[in-house]
């Protein structure tokens, strides 16, 4: 989480900053507070037991996993292959995902806001929901009509619908004009029309008449704001990427383990943005939550990847912790593999599904935001708990064998000494 600080952006770090304070308070609680609750309460935490169901299984963590772990190392190759398909497959509509910000036209239709987005789309044209500003330095005009020169060279773009009279400062040296689009502010059209204004449109303006733009509103305001997300999300992966696979390099010895940790966490994430891209930007989800097809939010993705990667992080450390101790004991990698699976299946599953109905409550809510939150991070832990640690990673190991714990010698000097287990 703290991983956001390196995006520059104020309000990402904030949350980041929140989001690691909660996590380090529950740690400090985990270790302090509740085993002195569990020590006053003894043996009566077992009173409300459900029924049928034994307090402690004589095998360790159940014999569905322990036949489902046997199942996977009888044919590790096919499990492997064939859940990587899967997941490969799931992430395809992530390489047509189209960044950028919702509007009242997403929201469900019946709404007020939906139905004051409609009329005046259906009155004026669509772009009349999103108009942009623009200020115009008259200062410098070469000529007494220079700026109404200008402002019929912007109604002359064919993207324009209407342009407004300039408003002039009491000074006179500035003008202020709105642009209506003819397209929607979401759509990709109006968006590359902002561009272009920029790149084209206004240095040729101020070549021939002296007037200078500058180009401002709501709409190119969220342009620019995802443009910054989108150019620092490669940094800020790469960043807590690393330092994530030199935590797990640390803690488990092992080159292979963070390298392979990493990729199946990105891949887990690439597969929730791929439902993600096809139910809200595709439209699939239209019919269930009743929002309209429309770009992803542009924070979203770096949001949903803090959270989600963190998320990931802490199935993989709990599920290998397991079979590193297992592996410390015995050396032999199948069984160690089979046993940390076995006795780390319900657990990892049961603490997947309270996560899993948490964030989807979110999509009850109504707004379409939170809607992309809660079904992101949903369909995240679902993979997670299902497809990569409880057949993705087993499998994977089990292939490794022995070199899933290889360390050069030259990086176990270097490296400080944490115990995992005692």
């Amino acid at each position: 989480m703290l991983g956001l600080f390196t995006v520059g952006l104020s309000f990402l770090s904030g949350v980041g900053v929140a989001a690691a304070i909660s996590v380090t308070i529950s740690m400090i609680a985990s270790l302090t507070l509740l085993p002195a609750l569990l020590s006053i309460i003894g043996k009566n935490i077992d009173r409300l037991k459900i029924p049928f169901k034994k307090l402690h299984p004589e095998e360790e963590g159940g014999k569905g996993w322990k036949k489902w772990a046997d199942k996977i190392q009888a044919h590790p190759v096919r499990w492997a292959v064939s859940s990587t398909l899967i997941l490969l497959f799931i992430c395809v509509p992530v390489t047509q995902i189209r960044l950028g910000a919702s509007d009242s036209g997403n929201d469900a239709v019946g709404t007020t806001t939906r139905q004051a987005y409609d009329t005046l789309a259906k009155g004026f044209g669509p772009g009349f929901n999103g108009p942009i500003t623009m200020l115009a330095d008259v200062s410098n005009q070469k000529s007494v009509d220079a700026s109404q020169r200008a402002i019929e060279m912007i109604k002359s773009q064919p993207e324009v619908a209407a342009v407004t009279p300039a408003i002039p400062t009491q000074d006179g040296k500035y003008q202020l004009i709105t642009i209506y689009p003819k397209n929607a502010p979401q759509s990709e059209e109006t968006s590359d029309f902002i561009a272009k204004l920029r790149k084209d449109v206004i240095p040729s303006i101020q070549k021939e008449t002296g007037v200078t733009f500058q180009v401002g509103g709501i709409v190119a305001i969220f342009k620019d704001f995802g443009d910054v997300l989108t150019s620092k999300l490669l940094n800020f992966i790469l960043t807590v990427v690393i330092l994530s696979m030199l935590l797990l390099m640390i803690l488990f010895r092992s080159i292979l383990i963070p390298i392979k940790a990493a990729a199946m966490n990105l891949l887990s994430i690439c597969a929730a943005f791929g439902v993600v891209v096809a139910g809200f930007q595709w439209g699939w989800f239209e019919p269930i939550f009743g929002t309209s097809a429309g770009p992803i939010e542009s924070f979203l993705p770096i949001m949903l990847f803090a959270i989600l990667f963190g998320l990931s992080m802490d199935y993989e450390v709990f599920l290998v912790s397991r079979i590193h101790e297992e592996w410390m004991k015995s050396k032999n990698s199948k069984e160690s593999v089979s046993k940390g699976l076995a006795a780390t299946g319900s657990i990892i599953t049961a603490a997947a599904a309270i996560m899993i109905v948490v964030f989807s409550a979110f999509v009850f809510l109504g707004e379409r935001t939170i809607q992309l939150f809660g079904v992101g991070l949903a369909v995240a832990v679902l993979i997670d708990a299902t497809i990569i640690r409880s057949t993705l990673v087993p499998s994977f190991m089990q292939l490794a064998g022995k070199w899933n714990w290889y360390l050069p010698n030259f990086l176990e000097r270097k490296l400080p000494k944490v115990r995992l287990e005692e």
